[in-house]
C-alpha cells in the first residue's frame, strides 16, 4: 500500500468541462489521488471563459491556451498545440509545486509534455495508454496520423517508467506495436454513487396490459467510429415491433447533420430525441432516463459510457469489440454484437422488446457487474503504487 504525502502532476489534453473518456478518467482519478493524500497539480487545456487556476476536487488544475476551441470537441491542432504549450509550461510548474512524478493520460499529446518534461527536470513519469493514442486501434486519418508519429511514440512509451492499458485488446494492440514493451492492465473505474439506478427503472405495464415503449440510449461524440451508420440502419428494421421503442442521443460531433438526415429518411425523427453534447454533470440523470444502453462502436480502449451505463441500472448492446467484450455478459446483463452488423442489432433489441422485464433484469444483472468491477478509487490506489516506484528509481 503506497504511503500518503506524494506530489504529483497530471498531463491530459481534456479534463472537465471539456469532454471525452480521457477527461473522466483524468478528473476521476486526480479527486481519488488527492482524496488519499497525495498532493495532485493537472495541467490541461484552457478554454474560453474556464479559470487559469482552479480547485476542482482537491486538486490544483492549471490550464494553458491550446487553440481549443469547443468544449465538445479538439482535434490534430488541438494536440499539437496542447503538447507544446504543455511542455513549455510543464517544468516551471513541477518545480515550483514540488512534484516527485507525472502521470500522462495518452501518448500524444500528454506522453510527448511529460517526456519533455523528463528530459528537462529528470521527473518520471507513468503513461496511461486510453485508445486513439495507440496504432492499430482505429483506421482512417487517425491511423495516418500515427504512422507520421510512430517514431515519436515510441520515444514516448520507452522514457515511461511504467506503460499502462485501460484494456486487454488495447494492451494487446500495444505490445503489438512495440514489442517487448511491458503494459500493465489498469481497467477503468466507475462512480457507483453518482452513476446508479433510478428508482424504478425499465418499462412498465400499462393499465391496459399494454407496455411503455423500450427507452434506448445511444451516449458518445457523433463520429464515424461509433457505429451511426449501423444504429439508422438497425432501428429502421425494427420498425413498429411490438411494444414500440424511443431514441435519445446523448453527444454532438461531424455527424450530427448526417444523423438527423438519416433518421428523417428512415421515418424515424419521431421517435429519436437528439440532446447535443450533455455536460458530464448532467449524464447521470441521462442514464437513469433509459432502459437500454445501444452502443455499436467499432473501436474502444474500455468504454467509460458501457460501464457508466451498467452501474445506472440499464442493459447494454454492445459491439463485440474489446473494450465492450470484457464489461457485458452476453444473456446477463445485455447483448453483444458484430460491429457494423445492423441484422444482429436490430435482432437484440427485437429480443429485448419481445420480452417486457428482461431489459429491467439484465439492468440489474450489469448494475451487479459494475460494482464487481471497482471503482476510481482502486484504479487511483495503483496509479500511486506506480508513481511511487518511479519516483524512488
Amino acid at each position: 500500500m503506497t504511503a500518503p504525502g506524494l506530489r504529483l502532476l497530471v498531463l491530459c489534453h481534456e479534463f472537465p468541462p471539456l469532454a471525452g473518456g480521457g477527461a473522466g478518467a483524468a478528473a476521476n482519478v486526480a479527486r481519488e489521488l488527492a482524496a488519499q493524500g497525495h498532493e495532485v497539480t493537472v495541467l490541461t487545456s484552457a478554454l474560453a471563459g474556464l479559470p487559469a487556476r482552479e480547485e476542482s476536487g482537491g486538486a490544483l488544475v492549471v490550464r494553458v491556451s491550446a487553440a481549443r476551441r469547443r468544449a465538445d470537441r479538439g482535434g490534430a491542432g488541438h494536440f499539437a498545440a496542447f503538447a507544446l504549450a504543455a511542455g513549455l509550461r510543464a517544468p516551471a510548474l513541477a518545480r515550483a509545486r514540488g512534484a516527485q512524478a507525472a502521470l500522462a493520460f495518452f501518448g500524444l499529446p500528454g506522453g510527448a509534455a511529460a517526456l519533455w518534461l523528463r528530459r528537462r527536470c529528470g521527473l518520471p513519469y507513468v503513461l496511461a495508454l486510453r485508445g486513439g493514442d495507440v496504432p492499430g486501434q482505429q483506421p482512417g486519418e487517425l491511423a495516418r496520423w500515427h504512422r507520421l508519429a510512430g517514431p515519436a511514440l515510441r520515444a514516448v512509451w520507452r522514457g515511461a517508467s511504467a506503460v499502462t492499458a485501460n484494456g486487454p485488446g488495447l494492451a494487446a494492440r500495444a505490445r503489438a506495436f512495440e514489442p517487448g514493451l511491458a503494459v500493465e492492465l489498469v481497467p477503468n473505474g466507475v462512480d457507483l454513487e453518482r452513476f446508479s439506478p433510478a428508482p424504478a427503472p425499465g418499462p412498465e405495464a400499462a393499465p391496459d396490459g399494454a407496455t411503455s415503449p423500450l427507452r434506448l440510449l445511444f451516449c458518445g461524440r457523433l463520429a464515424p467510429d461509433k457505429g451511426l451508420e449501423t444504429l439508422v440502419p438497425a432501428l429502421a428494421a425494427l420498425g413498429g415491433a411490438p411494444g414500440g421503442w424511443t431514441l435519445t442521443v446523448a453527444g454532438d460531433g461531424p455527424r450530427r447533420a448526417w444523423l438527423h438526415a438519416a433518421l428523417e429518411a428512415a421515418g424515424l425523427a419521431g421517435r429519436a430525441r437528439l440532446l447535443g453534447f450533455v455536460p458530464r454533470e448532467a449524464m447521470p440523470g441521462v442514464y437513469r432516463q433509459a432502459d437500454v444502453l445501444v452502443h455499436p462502436s467499432h473501436f474502444e480502449g474500455q468504454s467509460n459510457v458501457v460501464l457508466e451505463a451498467m452501474a445506472s441500472g440499464l442493459a447494454v448492446v454492445a459491439s463485440d469489440i474489446a473494450g465492450c467484450a470484457e464489461l457485458v455478459r452476453p444473456g446477463q446483463s445485455g447483448a453483444l454484437v458484430p460491429p457494423g452488423d445492423a441484422g444482429a442489432l436490430a435482432g437484440a433489441l427485437a429480443g429485448l422488446l419481445a420480452r417486457p422485464g428482461l431489459a429491467a433484469a439484465q439492468g440489474r444483472r450489469g448494475r451487479e457487474l459494475a460494482v464487481a468491477h471497482g471503482s476510481w478509487a482502486r484504479v487511483a490506489r495503483r496509479y500511486a503504487e506506480l508513481l511511487a516506484a518511479a519516483s524512488a528509481r
